[in-house]
Order: structure tokens, then sequence, then C-alpha cells
């Protein structure tokens, strides 16, 4: 026999050429392609078996994930906590040789557990919250007591600031300044039951034009003061004191007031100097030194007043009282 790829003689009944190695005879061939045929059949078959294998796993995992989802909407819509996912498949699987489904990309959200007081007050951040609140308030209080303090300090009245203003109106003829810093205010006219519209009214017009007038003749003359106001003490007298009965008949004798509704006097000690200028020049003659002088001063609804009482007034007063 001759073989059909190299052409060599062979002996009869070879099955292989021994020269280039082709298969001989009639049966070669197909039994060649059998074999390949059914190793390719098994191949297609435990391809498809694997396939149905996992794909039967996939679903079991789908069918898992569906169902805890199921169970995680129910515990939220109960207020419990969805239970944890089991994992027996992936173990079952691993058992039998298969192999286990990836994990589903996205998970169930879990149930948040609503908390249990039992009847407590709650903790941590309300508790926080409180202590924060508080906290505030306090410093939010301390801030405006602090604000009603500077306003009084700045801008409410005192033995100091009415005394001042009520030298300084007197020495460059400023009426307002001279009339609402003593007891001739309506405010002080009225708490003492001195107030007389008609009378107060002229009062008023009759002091603001003789102010007025002064000041006209000074501005003419080119007089000038320049006033030094040195303040030692101030002696506050509560009812609590010795010396506020006599303040107070003090007043209700000149006055012939109302004395009751006076909350407190004040002995207010300063020496107040005022150089006298005349056309830019200075002349000492008509320099004023009153000395360390005493003036009493009245609170009145708040308010500090000059009384006009000096120190020999108050001197003679006690001489009086005193006998």
């Amino acid at each position: 026999m001759v073989c059909k790829q190299c052409g060599k003689e062979l002996p009869e009944g070879t099955k292989f050429c021994v020269f280039c190695g082709t298969p001989c005879g009639e049966t070669a061939a197909p039994q060649a392609e059998n074999a390949v045929d059914t190793q390719k059949t098994d191949e297609t078959q435990q391809a498809g078996a694997e396939a149905a294998r996992e794909a039967e796993a996939f679903g079991k995992a789908a069918e898992s994930v569906s169902a805890a989802a199921e169970e995680s909407k129910s515990a939220a819509a109960s207020g419990e906590a969805a239970p944890a996912p089991a994992a027996e498949e992936p173990k079952a699987a691993a058992a039998s040789g298969e192999a286990a489904p990836a994990p589903a990309a996205t998970e169930a959200p879990k149930a948040a557990q609503p908390p249990v007081n039992n009847g407590e007050k709650p903790q941590g951040a309300g508790t926080g919250n409180a202590k924060k609140l508080a906290v505030i308030g306090a410093v939010a209080v301390a801030a405006l007591v602090l604000l009603i303090v500077f306003c009084n300090l700045l801008f409410g009245s005192s033995p100091k600031k009415a005394f001042k203003a009520y030298v300084t109106g007197v020495y460059t003829c400023d009426f307002k300044k001279v009339w609402n810093n003593a007891i001739t205010a309506k405010k002080a006219q009225k708490a003492l039951d001195l107030y007389d519209k008609d009378d107060y009214e002229d009062d008023y017009e009759d002091t603001k034009d003789d102010c007025e007038d002064e000041k006209e003749d000074m501005k003419d003359d080119g007089i000038k003061y320049k006033v030094s106001i040195d303040i030692k003490s101030v002696k506050k007298i509560k009812k609590s004191n010795k010396e506020f009965e006599w303040a107070q008949e003090l007043m209700e004798d000149y006055f012939d007031c109302d004395a009751d509704k006076i909350k407190q006097f004040a002995i207010l000690e300063a020496r107040v100097k005022a150089e006298y200028y005349e056309d830019g020049d200075r002349d000492k003659d008509y320099d004023i030194d009153t000395g360390r002088t005493q003036y009493l001063l009245v609170k009145i609804g708040g308010d500090w007043y000059m009384t006009g009482f000096t120190r020999d007034d108050i001197k003679d007063y006690l001489k009086t009282y005193y006998k």
C-alpha cells in the first residue's frame, strides 16, 4: 500500500505511515473524526450543565435578596429591624462544588431602630442642646445687664453729672442746662406737688429771657469764663441715714412741698474756679473761686437735681435743727 501523504510504500495493514505519521486505511479518519466529535459533545454537555447550575444558583441568590428586601420593607413599616440575609446558599454551593453567585450591586437599606426610652428623658443630643441653650441664655442676660449698667453710666443721671451741667450752664448762660438740672425742672416740680401750669410757664419765660439777655451782654462785651470743676466727694444720704430727716425738712420748709416722694439726697463737695476774660484779656479781679464747698442735691424719679443749697445754708439749718 502507498501513503496518501508522502507516497511511500507501506506494508499492508499499516495504520500510520512510518515516514510522515499520516493515518492509513479506511477506518483511521472516521475514528479520529468520531473521537473529536465525541469530545466536543462531552465538552458542550458539560458546559451546558455548568451554565444550568450557575443559572439555578443565581436565581436562588436573587430570590434570597428579593426576600430580604421584602422583609426590610415590612420591618420598616412595623418599626422592627430587618434580619440579616442568610448565608446558607453560598455555603451549600461551595459544598456541592458550584460557583457562589456574585453579591448584588446594591443591598436593601436596613430600617433604623427607634430609640427605646421606657418613659425616661432622652439623653445625648437633646441634653447637649439644652445645656447650650442655658449657657446662651445666661450669657445674653449678663450682656443685657452690662448694657443697662453701661447706658446708665453713660446716659443716666448722677449727682456729678447734674452738678457739672448746672455749673457750666450758669457761667455760659445756657438756660436749658440751668433750668433742667435744678429743682425748677418740670419733672421735679410735678413730683413735689409744686407744679402750676400758669406759674411754671411764667417763671420759665422770665428766667429764659433774663438768661438770654445776659448772654447777649457778655457776647457784646467779649466776656467769657473758663470754668474748672473739681469734685472731691459725693455722699449719698438714704432714708436710713440720720441726715435724711433734716434734708427732707429743709426742702419742705423752703419750698413748701411734699418731700415724701424724695428717695435720696446727696451732699457733693467740690471746688469751682471760673477765670474771667474780656476781649481775650485775662482780668483776675473778676475770677471766681468757691473753695471746697458742699452742695445739696436731691434724687426725684431716678434723676438728680440741684437744690440751690450750699454749705452755708446747710450749716445754718443744722444749727437750728440740732438746737
